[in-house]
């Protein structure tokens, strides 16, 4: 359905930078902040763009990507109405059931737009379902009913079916993608698939959301961070600090890249301390509605 890391594990990771919280008043509403540097609001060019990286999955020639600004405020919601006016920097949304209007809107007040999509999962309700051939669907995603894994290995089949939607993320006027259920390699799949393979296939979609002008995030897979740092401009955990896993990530925040973290589990005051430097965190419910809660 959005990808989620289906394993609530219980307690919290140790405390690593202490930071102020604070109760939202209902669907995130009133003051805002993150953990991590000041950012630069702008959307509309004033982040310095991304660079070509070193494994070669970098921006096409002429391709302007901006990446979210590290310690941007966040906001990530992929069911319910969304409130277009929160006081964030970055919203997460869905890419199909988001209205260009409503894209064209945050960009219109400096807002960052990133638009979700699944690459590694066909999900039955989605309008290209019926464009995944039987051969390339395994077994069901078994936490959420209508989503299947996908063979990440054929990219014939699948890059020219994630390009049509990335083409649709940059027309909507989205500025990044957020590409889930790349651990399929670390899923009970129905396929024999490596971490190469997740590799392989993530680089192959980043060089087209690069080359369409969009900036492209990592979401979750700690596993093969060191292989990805330089081809991903920014990151989408979700309980990194419940699970004890945003060391994993800690190369990205290192390159001066965003991290953005979603936890399911905890207190909002115990989860804004555990916070890692340069990791901006909200606290919101399993279903990513309109209930986020951030840190301050």
């Amino acid at each position: 359905m959005n990808g989620l890391l289906r394993v609530c594990a219980v307690g919290l990771a140790a405390s690593v930078l202490t930071v102020g919280c604070a109760m939202g008043d209902g669907a995130g509403r009133g003051a805002d902040g993150a953990t991590g540097a000041t950012p630069d609001t702008s959307a509309s060019g004033d982040v310095p763009e991304a660079s070509p990286s070193a494994d070669g999955a970098g921006p096409s020639a002429g391709a302007a990507v901006t990446p979210p600004p590290a310690g941007a405020s966040f906001h990530i919601q992929y069911e319910g109405a969304v409130d277009l006016g929160l006081p964030v920097d970055v919203y997460d949304l869905d890419g199909e059931e988001t209205e260009e209007a409503d894209v064209r809107s945050l960009l219109d007040r400096g807002v960052y737009p990133i638009c979700y999509l699944s690459i590694g999962t066909v999900e039955d309700w989605r309008a290209d379902a019926a464009d995944f051939p039987p051969e390339v669907i395994g077994k069901d995603y078994a936490e959420w009913p209508g989503e299947r894994w996908l063979d990440i290995r054929r990219h014939d089949v699948l890059l020219p079916i994630m390009e049509r939607r990335i083409e649709s993320c940059a027309d909507k006027g989205f500025r990044a993608i957020d590409p889930d259920s790349i651990d399929v390699f670390s899923n009970d799949s129905g396929f024999d698939l490596t971490a190469e393979d997740a590799v392989a296939y993530l680089r192959a979609v980043a060089e087209i959301a690069h080359s369409h002008g969009l900036a492209i995030g990592l979401k979750n897979a700690g596993e093969i961070v060191p292989e990805v740092v330089q081809t991903v401009d920014f990151a989408v955990l979700e309980q990194c600090i419940n699970l004890g896993e945003c060391d994993l990530y800690q190369p990205v925040a290192e390159a001066g890249k965003a991290v953005f973290d979603i936890e399911y589990v905890g207190r909002l005051p115990e989860v804004c301390a555990a916070a890692p430097p340069g990791f901006t965190v909200v606290r919101s419910d399993l279903e990513l509605s309109e209930a986020i809660r951030r840190c301050e």
